[in-house]
């Protein structure tokens, strides 16, 4: 018996006895009311009462329990009930229904979770169609109990909200979890499991209701032990697919992990670069460079994916010439893909962003483009290149190419996020800065020049001294 089943027959016997009288937290139901209306009043007041509440099907208004035995008609109460919740309220509201037998009757009960976001109204109404439980009634909240209601509330991030578990893990849940790599990155005390839960609930993979500790979203980020076992977040998964050569026509394997980030972060990096061509790796100091451009890119993918989109995978696709990486849901409105580099740190996962530096996983805020960037540089690399669509954004880090290979609008894509980098970092982007961009000689001054004259032309860059003399000329990227 689960510890929400115990709680719900102790406030059935509560109510029953020693006479019949609904309670705030409980409302009998012999059958599905086809008032659609009314059962969303009831669902509202139950996700705004402290603590929820259950609608108990199999029991009169008179306080007889009478039982539900038709298997049609529990169906038909879970569905209308569940497209309720996710329809015709102002937001989305969790239930879970509970099957069981009291004093030998079969009994429905559904669980209408408290929100922590209030209060809850119907649809497309205001907010004054807000409802309560009192006296054992659903009734209508007044103007001071929607104030309260709104004061007691804050709008949660979606790491900060709880994690949908299947109700058979719901009292065992801390099996589907492995916190040992999270709490040796956070140097976290666990001489007691009230400490650790402690801990957990600060670090926001916690949170506290009726008494309980419950995991957050954030927890099935960081500690699930597999993604696959939890229905919602399967596709959480980071998936690696190495082809043979440089199209999509050859795929050579597909590696998935599916355990939570801080679990796989390093074997995923370590796996990465396993498979990236052995030529590419010169040497010791160019491998750890490595390494740090491809930790922050994929760190970047995770934490600002859209993980209400659930379709598809962060994807790292590696090819002989380049490696793809793919995460769900576009750049925020307000960022440019020409802005990536020196704009300030905004993401819509502020909550996992801050603690993936905090277990060492990202770097300081705003940094993981600018450390891709200055690897590439580091190896005359061809530029990271952006590709962003409506529904997923993809960044793309090429092998080496001699500078005669690159195509023009390489060149220039290069000498453009050489002064974006420069100009995050309030250094000056100069015909010697470039040359020591792509590995030129001393003597490769003209063509450096020609090469800073076609981005000139193309709007990517623009002179900053034009007054001082020539050998003085610093540029800027074309918006500063």
């Amino acid at each position: 018996m689960t510890d929400l089943q115990t709680h719900c027959i102790k406030l059935i016997e509560q109510s029953l006895n020693p006479f019949p009288c609904e309670l705030n937290q409980l409302d009998w139901k012999e059958a599905l009311s086809p008032k659609k209306e009314k059962l969303s009043k009831h669902i509202s007041a139950f996700t705004n009462f402290p603590e929820g509440g259950f609608l108990i099907y199999g029991i009169n208004d008179s306080g007889k329990v009478v039982g539900i035995n038709d298997a049609d008609e529990i169906k038909q109460i879970t569905a209308t009930l569940s497209n309720i919740a996710r329809q015709n309220l102002s937001q989305a509201v969790k239930i879970d229904f509970l099957k069981f037998k009291y004093s030998g009757h079969p009994i429905l009960a559904a669980y209408i979770n408290e929100s922590i976001q209030k209060p809850v109204s119907l649809k497309n109404k205001g907010l004054e169609f807000s409802y309560i439980r009192a006296g054992g009634q659903t009734r209508q909240m007044d103007q001071q109990e929607i104030r309260g209601a709104m004061l007691s509330s804050r709008t949660l991030r979606y790491e900060e909200l709880p994690a949908i578990l299947p109700l058979d893990k719901q009292s065992e849940w801390k099996n589907l979890f492995d916190f040992e790599e999270f709490v040796k990155r956070t140097n976290i005390s666990t001489h007691s499991e009230e400490n650790l839960n402690e801990q957990l609930f600060h670090h926001k993979l916690l949170l506290k209701t009726n008494g309980k500790y419950l995991p957050t979203n954030l927890c099935v980020l960081l500690c699930a032990k597999n993604f696959n076992a939890l229905p919602s977040y399967e596709k959480f998964s980071i998936r690696i697919t190495e082809y043979r050569g440089s199209d999509r026509f050859s795929a050579k394997r597909d590696i998935f992990f599916n355990a939570g980030y801080s679990l796989t972060l390093d074997e995923i990096i370590d796996r990465i670069l396993s498979l990236v061509p052995h030529q590419e790796i010169i040497e010791k100091a160019t491998r750890l460079n490595q390494s740090i451009a491809v930790r922050e890119l994929i760190a970047n993918a995770i934490i600002h994916r859209d993980y209400t989109q659930n379709s598809s995978f962060v994807a790292v696709d590696i090819f002989s010439d380049r490696i793809e990486i793919t995460n769900p849901g576009g750049l925020l409105p307000d960022i440019s893909l020409d802005r990536l580099i020196d704009h300030p740190s905004k993401t819509r996962n502020e909550v996992l962003a801050d603690i993936m530096r905090k277990i060492g996983f990202a770097e300081e805020k705003g940094s993981g483009y600018d450390k891709a960037v200055k690897f590439i540089e580091i190896n005359a690399l061809p530029p990271i290149k952006w590709r962003l669509e409506k529904d997923y954004f993809c960044v793309i880090l090429y092998m080496s190419k001699k500078f005669s290979d690159m195509e023009k609008n390489e060149r220039i894509e290069a000498v453009f996020q050489h002064s974006c980098l420069n100009f995050a970092t309030n250094k000056k982007t100069t015909n010697q800065s470039i040359r020591g961009r792509f590995k030129f000689g001393e003597h490769e001054k003209t063509k450096t020049s020609r090469l800073i004259q076609d981005c000139l032309t193309a709007g990517r860059i623009k002179l900053a001294n034009q007054n001082d003399l020539r050998r003085d000329w610093h540029y800027l990227p074309y918006f500063a």
